[in-house]
């Protein structure tokens, strides 16, 4: 292999956030890249994605957003984007409309 030192490998610039949304709703994770033209595979529980209506990625130049459309309880888990040997992942949560009393908190 060549060494083409001035082609450096895509990486993550922004990573995945973890989120959570009412069943129902839209749910969004965005990665930044520092390349636009880089090959990115996405999975949800480690298993590779399969796009349909209901989970779109839209291409913005180096943003990829993934798009969870009515999100239903099944879609919550770890979704994770991998560029090259980089991964950045985040937890989906999918609350059921107002069947909980209390208000869940972020704890990190």
């Amino acid at each position: 292999m060549k060494d083409i030192s001035p082609k450096l490998p895509p990486e993550i610039k922004t990573k995945l956030q973890d989120i959570t949304v009412t069943r129902g709703e839209k749910a969004i994770l965005e990665v930044e890249l520092t390349k636009g033209d880089a090959l990115v595979r996405w999975f949800k529980d480690d298993k590779e994605l399969q796009f349909s209506e209901h989970v779109q990625l839209s291409i913005d130049g180096k943003r990829q957003k993934l798009k969870i459309y009515q999100a239903e309880l099944s879609d919550g888990g770890i979704y994770s984007c991998r560029v090259g040997d980089q991964v950045s992942d985040a937890r989906v949560t999918v609350e059921g409309r107002s069947s909980n009393n209390f208000i869940h908190g972020n704890l990190k």
